[in-house]
């Protein structure tokens, strides 16, 4: 999922059919793939919205996004559902 992530945000142009299958063979549902998609996608549109306009983050804010995106995806079965228990 993060690979996805990562090559989604670094080289959206070079996703292929192949990206998404990797998901799917990872046991994540259509579903949790659009779930991936769209958090990735809106994160990336929410930056450059902000950055572009000049808006200050709140101070800590970038730490606890941050904290946020790179800790244990185990807990957050929110997205995974019933992968967060394995």
């Amino acid at each position: 999922m993060l690979d996805y992530a990562t090559k989604l945000t670094v080289e959206p142009d070079a996703m292929e059919e192949s990206d998404v299958q990797a998901l799917k063979e990872a046991g994540l549902s259509e579903d949790k793939i659009l779930a991936v998609a769209l958090i990735v996608c809106l994160y990336a549109f929410m930056t450059r919205l902000t950055s572009g306009l000049g808006v200050e983050h709140r101070p800590g804010r970038l730490e606890q996004l941050e904290g946020w995106l790179t800790g244990p995806a185990r807990g957050s079965e929110w997205l995974l559902g019933e992968l967060a228990e394995k």
